[in-house]
């Protein structure tokens, strides 16, 4: 995908197959909202900016990758690896993160309403300023998660251990 900068999205997500090597790719801006990148790697894309609405990235790794200010409402992120990721200001309204490893990621001021994080790893993520209203989370792994000025308004945590938890 050398060519990516000259072609237009719907041809360029066309060339897209499942589980494809992304990895360092700059995607910022790009609509990939049809994209098939279930089990994708994209650790360290450059996806800022970009449009993942309802896009299916079940399994995808993106490790490291950079989706400031993306769009993913409705995306389906079961099992993906988000570890490390930046996804200040990201949009992840409605979107299934289940299983989700978000270790390390940056959330700030993200919006994860009625987002489903059911049995997401959460340790060590920075939650600041996010808004989870509805949000449904039952996770026990919660350790050293900084939660500051997060908009909490009707989201479940049953069951979550917020013990060391910047409140």
């Amino acid at each position: 995908m050398d060519d990516m900068d000259d072609m237009e999205d719907n041809d360029w997500v066309a060339g897209i197959k499942e589980e494809a090597d992304l990895s360092g790719a700059d995607l910022s801006g790009r609509h990939l909202e049809q994209a098939p990148l279930r089990e994708a790697d994209l650790t360290g894309a450059n996806l800022i900016g970009a449009f993942l609405i309802g896009t299916f990235l079940g399994g995808a790794d993106l490790t490291g990758a950079d989706l400031t200010g993306a769009d993913l409402t409705g995306a389906l992120l079961v099992d993906a690896n988000l570890s490390g990721a930046n996804l200040c200001g990201a949009n992840f309204t409605g979107a299934h993160l289940h299983s989700a490893n978000l270790t390390g990621a940056n959330l700030t001021g993200a919006n994860l309403h009625a987002t489903g994080l059911q049995e997401a790893n959460l340790t060590g993520a920075n939650l600041s300023e996010a808004y989870l209203c509805r949000a449904s989370h039952h996770v026990t792994e919660q350790d050293a998660v900084a939660l500051p000025d997060m908009a909490l308004r009707g989201a479940n945590l049953a069951g979550t251990d917020l013990a060391g938890a910047g409140l």
